[in-house]
């Protein structure tokens, strides 16, 4: 079973060097393409990284030549013209997507290698991820109430298919018609087991700033860069706020869990100072929040929020008030106005909500 993982990368410093070491003595083949679309321009020097992430590549001890870079020029229109450039060199009956910053343990690699040959009807796979925060101590919860975890990241693949979405990835032919899924692993499912994405997505200022403009240009429903930087980010006195997505409440907890190898192996090496540039951020803000007393009542607070969604109009407007009596008295000003704000959205929604059912 050849499993080629596929890989859009822009920036991919200082990550891109410990994942190739992670999935290369797993890989048929590695693809890459290096670039950007559109909304990513204000990241790059003429639509390349600006970091060495393209000198690395070329530089790594590729022995086996698993590894195939492309470096178009110009800009890609979005990120589904990207990844569909790289299924024109796939040979592999198996793609793995997986970005610089995702990293897994060898059992997963090798359960997934496993799972495929021997199921011939399984065509997707997806993962649950954990989003570390400053480092491999925190992470984000809070995102199922957005919907973004359990993503596909794992297709069969045949020659005729391409990508007919990126949000979320799925498999379909040219005349739009989409890829009939036979078999599918759920994420939750493979959690139990512990195969998870681990995903090092806010670590670094310039990673953090590059991806919020991407996202501010792409959603809505993601803060402006520059308030959030300095609320959550720098000073953490939003606490309820610390993935960046407006009107939505995400909280850290702190992870016990162990993390990859070569995950780990990074952040060592960056506290060692043996990767030139980067350095991990001072999470004593964190740390003393997260062993305080209060941070059990934060935590309680962020998630009773979904009772104001989840429960009949009068009971969300108890539980409303509830919240906010209790976050009054023991949250910081920014958190507990952050908070007020969602709480209020989530309860106008829900009076919408209704009003039009009962005129129904």
């Amino acid at each position: 079973m050849k499993v080629s993982y596929v890989m859009n990368v822009l920036n991919g410093e200082p990550f891109i060097k410990y994942q190739l070491d992670s999935i290369y003595k797993f890989a048929h083949e590695i693809i890459i393409i290096e670039g950007a679309y559109l909304k990513f321009s204000h990241a790059t020097i003429n639509g390349r990284s600006k970091d060495n992430t393209i000198k690395t590549i070329e530089n790594y001890n590729d022995e086996e030549n698993k590894i195939k870079l492309i470096t178009n020029d110009g800009f890609y229109n979005d990120r589904k013209e990207m990844c569909n450039e790289f299924l024109k060199y796939v040979t592999g009956e198996i793609i793995w997507q997986i970005d610089a910053d995702e990293f897994y343990f060898p059992e997963t690699h090798k359960y997934v290698h496993d799972i495929f040959q021997s199921d011939p009807e399984l065509d997707l796979l997806s993962f649950n991820f954990k989003d570390y925060y400053i480092n491999t101590s925190y992470y984000i919860m809070g995102y199922e109430s957005i919907g973004l975890t359990n993503v596909n990241r794992v297709h069969r693949y045949e020659k005729n298919n391409i990508w007919v979405n990126q949000r979320p990835p799925t498999l379909g032919y040219e005349n739009g018609e989409l890829k009939k899924i036979r078999k599918k692993i759920e994420g939750p499912q493979l959690e139990k087991d512990r195969h998870v994405m681990h995903h090092a997505t806010m670590i670094f200022d310039e990673q953090i700033t590059d991806k919020f403009k991407y996202y501010n240009s792409m959603w809505s429903n993601v803060n402006k860069p520059t308030k959030w930087y300095k609320d959550t980010w720098l000073d953490f006195e939003n606490k309820f706020n610390v993935a960046g997505f407006r009107a939505n409440i995400t909280f850290l907890l702190e992870n016990k869990d162990d993390v990859p190898f070569h995950l780990k192996l990074l952040f060592e090496d960056v506290n060692k100072g043996l990767v030139p540039g980067y350095r991990l951020r001072d999470d004593t803000k964190v740390r003393v929040f997260i062993n305080s007393t209060r941070y059990k009542e934060y935590k309680d607070i962020a998630t009773s929020v979904d009772n104001v969604t989840s429960s009949p109009l009068i009971k969300s407007l108890m539980a409303y008030l509830l919240i906010c009596l209790r976050s009054f008295k023991i949250t910081e000003r920014k958190s507990f106005l952050y908070l007020h704000y969602v709480l209020v959205r989530k309860v106008m929604s829900k009076l919408k909500s209704s009003i039009q059912r009962s005129g129904k």
